[in-house]
């Protein structure tokens, strides 16, 4: 495996993911509840892109073979995970209570 290599994915797909989620919540703020739906499935799918780079380091760090210590990058990969999970929870709950006002 490609420690780094796998590293980066989670921060790119998770950095695409939050992006992703700001402008679901920007469009639903401005009444394009179709447009934020796209951005909220794109998102979607970039968290599945970063979760599965984060399964397959925990499944190498995990291994018995490893003795690696975990790297200063994949603690600041998984902030930016954390990030995104959160944006992406906001912004399907934003979509929804802007979809409820402009009713």
């Amino acid at each position: 495996m490609e420690l780094e290599q796998t590293i980066m994915r989670i921060i790119v797909h998770a950095g695409q993911a939050k992006s992703l989620a700001m402008t679901s919540i920007e469009l639903a703020r401005g009444n394009k509840i179709v447009e934020s739906d796209e951005q909220l499935q794109r998102c979607s799918e970039s968290m599945k892109e970063a979760h599965k780079a984060h399964s397959e380091l925990l499944a190498f760090f995990a291994s018995e073979e490893t003795q690696q210590v975990v790297p200063l990058l994949l603690v600041h990969a998984e902030d930016h995970l954390m990030a995104a999970t959160t944006s992406f929870d906001f912004a399907k709950e934003f979509r929804l209570l802007y979809q409820a006002i402009y009713k």
